[in-house]
C-alpha cells in the first residue's frame, strides 16, 4: 500500500493537471498537500455543497476558480435538518450573495438555439 501511494505521489508530482472529485480530493488530502496543488477549479460549482468546496481549499492553493450557474441547480442535500440550517447552498452562491467580485459570461455557445430562445427572457436584463 505504501509503495502504491509513493507511485501515485510521484505520478501526481509530474502531472500538469490533476482531476478529482471533491470527495476524492478530501480522501487524498495529505497527498495533495505534498504535491503542492496551487490552483483548484470547481466545475458545476453551484451544485457543490459549500462544505465540500471549502474542503478543496488546501494549504498552498493561491487560485480558487468556481465555474457554474448559481441560478440553476443547487446542491442536493438529503437531510431536511441540514436544509433548515441553510446548508443547501454552494460556496459560489454564498460568495455572490455577499457581493464578491465575479466575472460572468454574456454568451452561451454550447446550447441548442431552440433552448437558448426559450430561456433568453430569464437573462435578458443581464445580457
Amino acid at each position: 500500500k505504501a509503495m502504491a501511494s509513493k507511485h501515485q505521489s510521484n505520478t501526481l508530482h509530474t502531472a500538469r493537471v490533476i482531476g478529482a472529485t471533491t470527495t476524492g480530493l478530501a480522501k487524498h488530502l495529505e497527498m495533495m498537500k505534498k504535491v503542492g496543488v496551487r490552483c483548484v477549479m470547481l466545475e458545476e460549482a453551484a451544485e457543490i455543497p459549500e462544505c465540500h468546496a471549502l474542503a478543496a481549499l488546501i494549504p498552498g492553493v493561491d487560485r480558487f476558480i468556481q465555474i457554474g450557474d448559481h441560478q440553476q441547480l443547487r446542491p442536493k442535500i438529503a437531510s431536511y435538518e441540514s436544509i433548515k440550517l441553510n446548508l443547501n447552498i454552494s460556496l459560489m452562491e454564498r460568495m455572490l450573495s455577499c457581493n464578491n467580485d465575479c466575472k460572468t459570461l454574456s454568451t452561451q455557445r454550447r446550447m441548442r438555439p431552440e433552448i437558448c430562445d426559450f430561456i433568453r427572457p430569464m437573462y435578458a436584463k443581464r445580457l
